[in-house]
């Protein structure tokens, strides 16, 4: 899987990737929160929440192809996104010729703290090395 993690936008949003397993079509990712990340009610803004769910979605799509681009992503908040970490968790829906279907579900977490779900998201990420 080739991603992009050390260069550009991954790399100043802080990504790390935690996990990719291409037997499940699962990938994991996180980045610590910072106050340059936060909207003026001290929440994280929506605007890194859908950054880190179309690196997440992204990287998952890569999984199964070389080369990617994000098509379209749907973002939905469900709560207000405070913590120490983001987690991003994208799986595979289903596998195309063109394109690579998948969701992704975005959570804030403190070090002693199971993770809160804030965000889910479902995209389509194109294959530029389709056969």
């Amino acid at each position: 899987m080739a991603v992009s993690g050390r260069k550009g936008f991954p790399a100043w949003l802080g990504v790390e990737l935690l996990e990719a397993d291409r037997e499940t079509g699962t990938v994991t990712v996180r980045a610590e929160v910072r106050e340059d990340m936060t909207q003026h009610h001290g929440y994280v803004h929506g605007g890194v929440l859908g950054s880190l769910a179309d690196i997440a979605m992204a990287w998952c799509g890569a999984l199964v192809t070389a080369d990617v681009l994000t098509h379209g992503y749907s973002l939905q908040f469900l709560a207000p996104a405070e913590g120490r970490w983001l987690l991003a968790t994208a799986t595979m829906i289903r596998e195309g010729r063109r394109a690579v279907a998948v969701e992704a579900r975005i959570s804030t977490q403190n070090d002693a703290e199971e993770p809160t779900l804030v965000a889910t998201a479902m995209g389509s990420i194109w294959r530029l090395d389709r056969p």
